[in-house]
């Protein structure tokens, strides 16, 4: 089983959440900042490399809607995803 893929950004992980990456975890050891993994796949691959290029396109209700569903996973207290 290869190694998830881990960003600390949280724009890229909203964005691979509405491109349906399945989020395998949350890092929130460090109160500064969080550690998101995500299971790893040549189209994760793919998507990170559109991210980071600025080539990605996503809706910007499913981007706030996945912002929101990420602050929550961050802030709930039974640390579920």
């Amino acid at each position: 089983m290869s190694m998830p893929y881990q960003t600390s950004d949280f724009p890229t992980a909203v964005s691979l959440l509405v491109l349906k990456h399945p989020l395998i975890g949350v890092d929130s050891t460090n109160p500064r900042r969080a550690l998101f993994r995500f299971e790893q796949s040549d189209k994760l691959e793919a998507d990170i490399r559109k991210i980071q290029s600025g080539r990605i396109q996503v809706d910007p209700l499913d981007f706030w809607n996945a912002q929101k569903r990420l602050k929550h996973i961050l802030y709930d207290e039974t640390g579920e995803i």
